[in-house]
């Protein structure tokens, strides 16, 4: 029964004699997510009385079987799962017309290593491997995954491009750049990019918030909607809550005027600011979180103490990002550490302390 791959189900009656009770045991057919039929052994009831009644059960089970393999599913287009997926509250932010048009009608199921080698070669040529993973394999294989969930396609193996965990060297702005740029930017942007960079907070998090978000009498920003699903009230730095209260934040419907959706007006006002400054271009990340963390890490704080006041899940991801800072830090502390008992030998040899003399010979008999 093992070769037949029809969608025939021979469960039949068995009987236990030391039970003394009939069980239905058999084979039946699954449908698989690429359409094929495989057959698995099954055994069911909990027995029973008469050869008849487990008959009976017997119908039925093959009956479900063969009406569940002989349901062929229609195949899954990737552009029906990604709607699936957004519609479930997947981030659609890497989901780019640009893939949707390749990828679009395909179906889910005919999605491997050779497809996404193509398309990393299409659309991402001189990318980095770490940028690759992050804007075409993760949400690829996070729609694939939904869609495996549902029967429309196996879990997704696809191998992601080697080198994708190295991360490339963190640049971030000195202080002399926040000086240069700030004359440049209108007082709305500017208090968006002090509360970025001193609380490491994601551009999502702040350009959804209404005004009443803010309050002045305390100087903190309640922020319901986190990456992490858990909200955040931020005791903001006073020059943070100075630069909301420099401009009108009251008059419009979101708390720094411009939408999620609307966010490459930031990227394009902080690029004019820039070169009217004369100073190099740095993505939001780099002035927000990858600056908080830096900063944090470098004046000696824990990875801890950064986990929780930038929001991030866990102390795996800063140390992934950041943890040759904090290992730095390490290094320095036992550095100075090792100069200050130096420092104290030298004082106490300067200040005649009676040293002994380890390297004289014992001679009082005893065996060393």
């Amino acid at each position: 029964m093992r070769g037949d791959r029809t969608i025939r189900a021979t469960v039949k009656p068995y009987f236990r004699a030391e039970q003394g009770k009939w069980f239905a045991r058999g084979w039946i057919p699954e449908r698989q997510a690429d359409g094929r039929i495989a057959r698995r052994r099954i055994e069911r009831g909990p027995g029973c009385r008469s050869k008849s009644e487990c008959q009976a059960l017997c119908d039925q089970i093959n009956k479900l079987y063969e009406d569940r393999a002989a349901a062929v599913r229609r195949p899954l287009t990737f552009a029906r799962a990604v709607t699936n997926y957004v519609d479930t509250g997947g981030d659609a932010r890497f989901l780019t017309p640009a893939l949707m048009t390749r990828l679009g009608l395909r179906q889910c199921s005919d999605i491997d290593d050779t497809v996404m080698v193509d398309l990393t070669r299409e659309l991402y040529p001189d990318a980095t491997p770490a940028t690759v993973n992050r804007q075409l394999y993760t949400p690829v294989i996070a729609v694939l995954t939904m869609a495996a969930k549902g029967g429309h396609c196996q879990k997704p193996a696809l191998t992601r491009p080697k080198g994708h965990t190295k991360s490339p060297p963190i640049e971030i702005p000195t202080d002399d750049w926040f000086a240069a740029v700030r004359p440049h930017l209108r007082p709305h942007r500017w208090a968006l990019i002090t509360i970025l960079t001193l609380h490491g907070r994601r551009p999502k998090e702040l350009l959804t918030l209404p005004p009443a978000a803010f309050d002045p009498a305390v100087g903190t920003l309640s922020i319901p909607d986190t990456k992490t699903d858990k909200p955040v009230l931020v005791l903001l730095a006073p020059i943070c809550a100075a630069a909301i209260q420099a401009f009108d934040w009251k008059g419009h419907d979101l708390l720094f005027r411009t939408p999620y959706q609307d966010r490459r007006n930031v990227y394009r006002d902080l690029a004019a600011a820039c070169r009217r400054a004369g100073v190099p271009y740095f993505p939001l990340h780099a002035i927000g979180r990858h600056s908080f963390a830096s900063r944090l890490l470098k004046e000696g704080y824990s990875v801890k103490h950064v986990m929780d006041g930038g929001g991030w899940a866990s102390e795996r991801m800063v140390m992934m990002r950041y943890g040759h800072l904090a290992r730095s830090e390490v290094a320095e502390t036992v550095k100075e550490q090792g100069m200050r008992w130096g420092e104290r030998l030298e004082d106490a040899t300067r200040s005649n302390v009676l040293v002994p003399d380890f390297t004289k010979k014992n001679t009082g008999g005893e065996k060393g």
